[in-house]
């Protein structure tokens, strides 16, 4: 392939890149658009060799005690950004395409998560870790983000996190049943 190429699928998988990063960082914003209310949780699975995920706890603002929602973004990272691309602006004998997610939405049972957000309440605050620096070809990366109006916390790790992280990621787990639990069965993952 020529610099000219190499330049080009590089700035291509960029955008891409970017463009998916933004939706999936802010599932609210992906279409369908969402009933007005207010981001209430995101958590996210990123795999270096397949799909990158986000769901997203969306309190639906006309409701006072229910009206949860949740939002599963998919983007299907690896077949999008990894393909070479060929002269002419084609991506192996295709023209180069915009940007492919897939959304999901679901209503998510008010009384299960009530019992979710009071484990989350109660859970220790893990401390920092200063681990090696180094170099992760493949892995995964997880995590869980709440912004609120006066405060917010987001924790994110690669596939093994440290030790005292252990409560946040089984709470992550059971989270991330919910919403895979509440969406369609042919929205469910595999």
């Amino acid at each position: 392939m020529s610099t000219h190429q190499d330049e080009a699928v590089h700035e291509h998988n960029r955008r891409l890149d970017e463009q998916a990063m933004a939706a999936l960082e802010n599932p609210q914003d992906a279409v369908p658009a969402l009933p007005r209310g207010t981001p209430w949780l995101r958590i996210w699975e990123y795999r270096s060799l397949g799909q990158y995920r986000s769901w997203l706890l969306w309190k639906d603002a006309s409701k006072l005690t229910s009206g949860f929602l949740v939002r599963r973004v998919t983007w299907e990272r690896r077949s999008e950004v990894e393909r070479p691309m060929q002269p002419g602006g084609v991506i192996r004998g295709m023209p180069v395409r915009e940007l492919r997610l897939k959304t999901a939405d679901a209503t998510v049972a008010s009384a299960r998560w009530w019992e979710l957000e009071a484990e989350g309440r109660e859970l220790p605050l893990p401390g920092l870790s200063f681990g090696s620096l180094g170099i992760a070809m493949d892995g995964v990366r997880f995590g869980v983000e709440q912004r609120a109006s006066f405060h917010s916390l987001r924790l994110e790790w690669w596939s093994r996190p440290p030790a005292d992280w252990r409560p946040v990621v089984k709470w992550f787990d059971r989270v991330h049943a919910l919403f895979e639990d509440c969406l369609p069965h042919s929205e469910r993952e595999p």
